[in-house]
């Protein structure tokens, strides 16, 4: 049995946070499945995604267009990444500048800050708890 690359939560809906492992390599495959997960549990509504990255998480290239693609299809209304790595931050920033996601989309270094920004993004500014 092979060892998860992420796990998925709520952080406040319709708000989630994907916490990848410290070694995961995202490729193509995963992303679908990742978001065929993401599908299951939280139905076809607009979320906000905040990715947070493992210390050596890495993404194949045709993921960050993958991710643009969908961001460019109205999925999400916001999409936050949490990178504490300079070198996984010089390449998300990168990413930003490239491939030009279609919802607002920022890098942070702190949860606190991913989610202070993601909430100021809401739909209506509605925060609904799944508790």
């Amino acid at each position: 049995m092979t060892k998860p690359l992420y796990s998925i939560s709520a952080v406040e809906f319709p708000i989630i946070r994907i916490d990848y492992t410290d070694d995961a390599v995202m490729s193509l495959d995963e992303c679908h499945n990742l978001t065929k997960t993401v599908y299951d549990k939280y139905g076809p509504i607009k979320l906000g995604v905040i990715h947070v990255a493992g210390k050596s998480t890495t993404i194949d290239e045709n993921v960050r267009e993958y991710i643009a693609e969908r961001s460019r299809n109205g999925e999400k209304f916001a999409e936050a990444f949490v990178i504490k790595n300079l070198n996984q931050r010089i390449l998300a920033n990168f990413y930003l500048r490239i491939f030009r996601p279609g919802c607002p989309t920022e890098v942070f270094s702190t949860d606190e800050d991913a989610i202070r920004w993601m909430k100021s993004h809401l739909p209506n500014g509605v925060v609904h708890s799944l508790n």
